[in-house]
């Protein structure tokens, strides 16, 4: 079904494209993403080296459309490794607000640019790194939004879900600054007569200080896990003792401009679970610096260097970490 579903969406791209009466001014673009990285890393016992010298897998070509100034959307394809469906959209704009359904990322996750490890963007280490999803969006102007979200993915079967996530936020501005907070909930079965509840509060915001802008967010939750992605160290809730996983997590970031080519980013993050049956927390932690290279229009190259360390296990045993040391290569097209 999934290789039908991609070959339908290339189908509809290239009809798109060659068929303009479908939908005015179809704007096609791609993003050519490379990393070359060595990666010095230890598991806890024993010592890792490895390269990674390989096109990225987020990097992806897309459509964007527009039939009316109230009907738009979007379709892209991630290439890199293998050919996979990451946004499939439309859009209609009803005037103090919109719209939005199909797939696309949860409005409620938001990290800060993380190039290492393929655009992790602090994902597990203070952000929440969910894939994008069928939803159900509604923004307004004002800034409120509510999302009716697909909860289906690894840790949890179409068949235990007995609503969909739903999120329920804001996303405002004043002055230098840019703000947001928010929540969402979700109940399954795990096993029979057992409900896990998942629930998340959040806040973030971005300022500018001058010639500086900060940048942070922190989140709780309970049962993280079971959203996908990478929202918590082992933080999946346990059907056999019922016990639920708590999480904290956040980051912090700083950016600015060198100059009128080079900027820079450095930001550290860190995530942290409790579970009754566990003898110990699991904890990890990430910080970085980086500096985006402006080479030509559509061309970035960005140096970094990245530590992801893992702390210690829920029993206390260290689970190692990586450094990663090299560059992003992007043209975006």
């Amino acid at each position: 079904m999934k290789h039908i579903l991609v070959t339908l969406t290339a189908l509809g791209l290239v009809l798109a494209i060659t068929f303009p009466a479908f939908a005015s001014d179809p704007t096609i673009y791609s993003s050519i993403r490379m990393q070359t990285f060595y990666v010095d890393g230890d598991d806890g016992s024993t010592d890792t080296k490895d390269l990674k010298w390989t096109l990225q897998g987020n990097t992806h070509i897309g459509v964007d459309f527009e039939v009316s100034d109230a009907v738009f959307g979007n379709v892209e394809l991630d290439i890199g490794d293998g050919v996979e469906l990451s946004a499939a959209f439309g859009v209609w704009d009803f005037g103090p607000g919109n719209l939005m359904i199909g797939q696309d990322s949860a409005p409620f996750d938001w990290g800060p640019d993380q190039v290492a490890a393929e655009d992790n963007d602090m994902a597990g280490y203070g952000s929440l790194g969910i894939d994008a999803a069928a939803q159900m969006t509604v923004n307004m102007d004002n800034g409120l939004y509510l999302s009716l979200f697909d909860n289906t993915n690894d840790n949890v079967n179409s068949d235990d879900i007995e609503l969909p996530l739903l999120a329920v936020g804001f996303n405002g501005e004043t002055g230098n600054t840019a703000f947001g907070f928010g929540a969402a909930y979700t109940t399954y079965e795990k096993a029979a007569g057992m409900d896990a509840n998942t629930w998340l509060a959040y806040a973030q915001a971005e300022q500018g200080l001058g010639a500086v802008t900060l940048l942070g967010k922190i989140y709780y939750g309970q049962n993280l896990g079971e959203l996908g992605g990478y929202a918590g160290p082992s933080a999946t809730y346990d059907a056999t003792g019922d016990e639920d996983a708590d999480t904290i997590a956040g980051f912090l970031a700083v950016a600015g401009q060198v100059n009128d080519k080079v900027s820079y980013l450095a930001a550290i993050g860190y995530a942290t679970t409790d579970r009754a049956d566990y003898s110990d927390d699991d904890a990890q932690l990430s910080y970085y610096v980086q500096f985006p290279i402006e080479v030509s229009k559509g061309f970035q190259v960005v140096p970094s260097v990245a530590v992801f360390d893992k702390l210690d296990d829920t029993s206390g045993n260290d689970e190692g970490s990586e450094l990663y040391v090299g560059a992003k290569w992007q043209f975006d097209l």
